[in-house]
Order: structure tokens, then sequence, then C-alpha cells
């Protein structure tokens, strides 16, 4: 039926002539904020009317009366109507423009007034609708002398614009009161049926109101869940039938940002930083309302990231290098979770375990041992799943030496001469300390060894030696940590026996003052120290003889010993042949030749201070009795700092005896034989 009528009226628009529109006049009038539209001049009681509100058709309509109204008009720009008049099949049009100016209290303005309003008119109406629905008319008189200005303490009316021809009403201090339609004519009928002027006097929107879709003050929304917001408000603006159709805009904020929605509802997901800000909603209508109360949302989530503070210092392999019996710390673990985490540390050890600090601490204070490998801090919450961060240890330390001999373990051993000697050092630490074994000596320290590892093997697979005796170093070496040391002491047990590395010297006791002696220095090694009355003299006959003998250690080496015996001699004989025994055994032969014991007096009593003190020795332990024999020792360390003046005797163990003199022999390089090395490990 619509389709139909819409081609009628297209058919008849097509043949409507002039004098058909004469025969329908259409005018509206306006009423409250709502338009009447009425024809006249009519000859039926039915109509078909087709209304386009802004653009946009509305379908045909059949009215029985000569009237038709539109509600709140001013929701349109432009209405527009068309009447079929079904008896001269012709249509009419009459379209409606809804001219409005807005301001905001306080302010001036000017209304102005289109031609067609002010045309044979002779009053300006100012009208307002009572809450009755009755009216409050004022009236300004217009004068049609173009370009008159009428001035009052209210309005101002110019009369005949230059250009439009318009006529304009400036209002000073606008308020509310001033918001009315104004429109001209002779009375206010005739005024409401002319093209008027409607005048909005704007407020700010009252405060809006902000509700949500569920109670969220104290219970909170988990982060990620979706709210739905709604902001209501109202205008406060004038006339009333403006402000009851105004459409307001709203603007939506989430602490200083501003949203891009302009909806009175708004669909948002909750986040975590809804915890520390609020939501706030506007509404506009020429101007903006003030803020909408504070709307907190209590965001609900659980743990995403940990923060340690201070950040731990990373070194290689991203850990962190510590000295055993530290303490690690302070470290704090952060985790930000609403409601609040529960944070506990922990820390894992070499074998995998892991153990349990304090739970609810979030701060890290603990002393690091060795075997531990890391600290974690885990955070969990009531939502979410938990996390965990951990700190990667490198714990260094370095322990004291541990020294074997001969698979055992001491700081001190006595081994028989002859025998097989192993040394192992172990040193545990981290990082891999470097060992170092050495000999002690008078001049500093020997290396036997010196590698990278935790064990270091020292063997003397040819046996020891008695001159192997003395004290040793184990030290371990490591980067940050120092060093760590231990002295052991090897004390090889050897029986008396000559030592070949030294000279054996005789001395003519005539040539100190005392007759019928010779005083004999015999080198010897041996550990224990010889005792005196183990040493015997044995003549051609092996008859004993009665000779006085001590036992000197001439230097610092335990091992190296003089023998010094006072051999009752007689002159007359030309040479002597003598067997010297230690505790039974034989120590070695001397053959003693007269010849070699006459002496230039200028040799003697050379070097005061050395045959003081040597004296000062034999005294103490000869006695008085052989005090002699202490200047013929004083005699002999005078010859020892002038060798060329020395008679040496140097005689072989197997009785072969040869005199000859020459330059001592130092024995230096003899102090110390190096043991041999082996580069394979112990078990241990």
């Amino acid at each position: 039926r619509t389709v139909m009528f819409l081609l009628l009226h297209l058919i008849l628009l097509a043949t409507q002539s002039d004098s058909d529109a004469a025969a329908l006049a259409i005018t509206a009038r306006f009423r409250n904020g709502d338009l009447d539209f009425v024809w006249t001049n009519t000859s039926q009681n039915n109509y078909e009317i087709f209304l386009s509100k802004d653009g946009r058709s509305d379908p045909w309509v059949r009215v029985f009366r000569t009237q038709y109204s539109i509600a709140d008009i001013m929701m349109y720009n432009s209405v527009r109507i068309t009447v079929f008049d079904q008896k001269t099949r012709s249509s009419y049009q009459h379209t409606y423009e809804v001219l409005k100016f807005e301001t905001e209290a306080g302010k001036s303005t000017n209304v102005t007034l289109p031609t067609e309003c002010t045309e044979n008119a002779t009053f300006i109406f100012i009208i307002k609708w009572r809450n009755d629905n009755n009216t409050d008319v004022k009236k300004i008189l217009l004068k049609e002398n173009s370009h008159v200005i009428e001035k009052r303490s209210k309005y101002a009316v110019y009369y005949g614009l230059p250009v439009s021809g318009e006529t304009a009403l400036e209002i000073r201090g606008v308020t509310l009161s001033d918001a009315a339609y104004y429109s001209c004519g002779n009375r206010t009928d005739d005024a409401l049926s002319r093209q008027g002027v409607i005048l909005v006097v704007h407020q700010k929107p009252i405060q809006p109101t902000l509700r949500t879709d569920r109670h969220t003050k104290s219970d909170g929304v988990v982060v990620g869940t979706s709210i739905n917001l709604t902001c209501s408000s109202n205008s406060t603006s004038s006339p009333h039938y403006y402000s009851k159709v105004a459409s307001l805009s709203y603007a939506w904020f989430v602490g200083d940002e501003t949203l891009r929605e302009t909806d009175s509802t708004l669909t948002i997901k909750v986040t975590r930083s809804f915890r520390n800000k609020t939501i706030t909603c506007t509404a506009e209508d020429f101007l903006e309302s003030i803020h909408s109360e504070a709307l907190r949302i209590i965001p609900l989530y659980g743990p995403e990231t940990i923060e340690i503070i201070p950040q731990p210092p990373i070194q290689r392999e991203n850990k962190v290098i510590i000295t055993e019996g530290m303490v690690i710390g302070p470290y704090d673990c952060a985790a930000d979770c609403n409601p609040p985490c529960d944070v506990t540390w922990s820390h894992a050890n070499s074998t995998g375990s892991s153990y349990a600090l304090v739970q609810g601490e979030q701060t890290l204070q603990h002393i690091v041992s060795r075997e531990m490998v890391s600290f974690s801090c885990r955070a969990e919450g009531k939502f979410g799943q938990p996390i965990e961060r951990t700190i990667l240890l490198d714990v260094i330390y370095m322990d004291l030496p541990l020294v074997y001999i001969n698979e055992e373990q001491r700081i001190q051993a006595d081994i028989r001469e002859g025998k097989t000697l192993h040394v192992s050092c172990f040193v545990n630490g981290n990082p891999t300390p470097r060992v170092r074994l050495s000999k002690v000596k008078d001049s500093g320290s020997a290396i036997l060894s010196e590698v990278t590892g935790p064990w270091s093997n020292y063997s003397s697979d040819r046996g020891t030696q008695c001159y192997d005796t003395g004290a040793f170093h184990c030290v371990g070496m490591a980067a940050g940590l120092g060093t760590e040391s231990v002295k052991f002491d090897i004390n090889v047990l050897c029986e008396a026996r000559r030592d070949i590395h030294e000279m054996l010297n005789i001395y003519n006791g005539t040539v100190i003052g005392f007759e019928d002696t010779v005083i004999v220095k015999i080198p010897v090694i041996a550990n224990p120290s010889p005792v005196a009355k183990k040493v015997s003299w044995l003549d051609l006959d092996d008859q004993a003889i009665n000779v006085k003998t001590v036992v000197l250690q001439p230097g610092n080496v335990s091992y190296r010993h003089l023998i010094i015996s006072i051999v009752p001699w007689n002159g007359v004989e030309q040479n002597r042949a003598y067997t010297v025994n230690y505790g039974g055994r034989l120590l070695t032969k001397i053959t003693i030749d007269s010849k070699d014991l006459q002496k230039p007096a200028s040799e003697r009593f050379q070097n005061r201070e050395s045959r003081f003190l040597i004296s000062v020795c034999l005294s103490v332990v000869l006695g008085v009795s052989l005090l002699g024999v202490t200047v013929v020792l004083c005699r002999m360390k005078g010859r020892q700092t002038d060798p060329s003046n020395q008679d040496i005797v140097q005689v072989e163990d197997q009785g072969t005896i040869n005199f000859y003199e020459q330059a001592t022999s130092s024995d230096n390089n003899h102090l110390y034989s190096t043991l041999d090395t082996v580069e394979k490990e112990t078990p241990h």
C-alpha cells in the first residue's frame, strides 16, 4: 500500500499546477516544543500525508482531519509534509526549518529573525510556556524604518540588517528566563504561525552518576574481566522542551587518560593499572558537566614478574660470586600482587635438594656455604600462577691442605733411609686451586712441584737419602682467596757414615802448645745425631786406644756432624794407621804421616775470633783438662778461613789412603737433593 501511495504521489507531483497549489494552503504552528501542520480550503474528510524529517522519509499515513502534529520538533533540523488531496488529485508541500540559537547564561547574544518572520509584523513576540501549558508573552515593537536601532536596558533591536535585510534582537546578560520562542507578528497566534527562532540557554548538565553492572568497591574484579559502566546525566538547559530531548555526549576518564568513547555506556577490561587509578565521566550539552564521583575498581591479580632489589652483581656464567662464610644480601623480593603474594626464599644445594627459609620473609640475608648453588624467591598469589626468580651462586672456598706421607695423612714422619717416599698434597677448593710443594732451605725454598688441580703427588722411587730430611710446605693458591699452607716434616733415619762431600782434616797439637797429640776432624752423616761414646779408635793391632772425642753440628743441617778426636801421638813415629768405628761398625780408616804435622810459626793463632768461639764450645764439652784442644780447634777454624794453609787428608772407606793439599770444596750444591716426581695422581 505504501508503494502504491508513493507512486501516486510522484505522478501527482508531475502534474501539479500553480492553480492547484493555491487550492490547499498549509501552515506550520509552533506549540510548546511540538509542531502542528494545518491546511485549509479543504473539500474532503481524509488525506494521505507523507513526512520527511531531516531527509528521512516516513511511510504514507491517512488522516481524517486537516491537521497533523509532530512531537518534539527540536529533535530535527527540518521537517517537510506532503498532503495528497484525492478530490483534486493534487499534492501540496510545506517545509518548516527548526531555527535555534544557543548561548550560555551570563553572556550576550543576537537572535536573528528571518525576513518572512518580520514581513508585515508589528511586534517581536517572546513566548514561553508554563507547566500548565499556558503561555507568557512579551512583545517588543518593530519599526519599519530601515537601519533604525532601538535600544533598551535589556534588548536592542537592529532593523533591516545590511545585505540580508534581516532583523536582529540583541539580548544582554542572558538568563534562563530568556530561553523562549522568538517570532514576529501582530498577534500571538500570528507569531506562532510564522517561522520563528528558538533561543536555547545552556547550563552545565547535572553531575553524572556512574554505575557498574557489579559490586566492585570491596570485592574487587579479577584482571582481564570486562565490566560495563553507565554514565547518566540530564540537561539543565532551557527551554524545557529542548532539555527533554537534548542528546548528551559523554567523556570517560581512567586516571589522567581520556578515552575515545563518547556513549553513555562503556565496556572496559580491568587491568593492573586500575589499582592506582579511578574512573570518572562527564556529560556535555554545549557545556561540559563536572566529573562524576570517582569509581575505584580493585583489580585482583597474581604475580607477573619478580624484582630483586638491589640487583645482584651477576658475574661469570650469570652467577653471583661469593666467598663461603660470607652473608649474601640483604636482597628484597618484590612481586606485585593483589591481594599481596606469599613470598618464600629457598636455597638449593649441589645434590638437588631445596630448603625453604622463613616463609613470608621478603628479605634474604643468609650465610653461604659451599654446597649452596642458588637462592630462589617464589611469589604465589590468590590469582594466577606462582612464579620464581633465582640467584645462581658460585661459592668460592679453599680448605687447608691435607698432607699424605706414604698414603697416610700426617704432618711428620720418620722414614728409614733407602725406603720409598711418596708425598701427596690435597687442597680442595673452588675455583680449582694451584698447589705448590716446596722444601725449606736457608736461602728460601726450593719448589719441588707446582700444578693446577687439587692433588699434587711427589715420589722418590730411588729410595730416600739422609739429605732428604727437612721441613716442607704444601701451599694452595686461588684467585680471590689468597693462600692456605701447611708445614710438614720428613725425618730420614740413617746410620752414621763418613760424609764424602766434606774434607777430613788433621792438625798437629804441638803447634798450639800440646805435645804428643794430633786433632782429627771427621765429617759424618747421621740421623739421629751420633753419640761420642760410640766412637772408638783402633791401632794396627786392633787394640783400642784412649782418644777423647766430641760431636758437633757445625750448621743447621740436622744430619751433618763433626766428630772431633784428640789422638795420642809419638812424635818419633813417621806414620801410623788407625781404624775409626762407630757403634762397632767401620766409620773410616786414617793414616797419619809425621812430616805433614810440621807447621810454620807464622800460621799460629790466625783468626782470633773464630778460635775463641770454637775454644768455648770445646771447653764446655771436654772440660778444663782439654783446654789445649780448644786452642787447636781455634787453629783449625783459622785454617778454614785460609784454605791454602790447611793440610788435608782424604780417606776412603776401603782403607786406601792418599795425602794431598787442595782448596776446600764447597757443599752448597749438596745440601738438598731434589725428589723425583711422578705425574700420576695418588688414590687420594
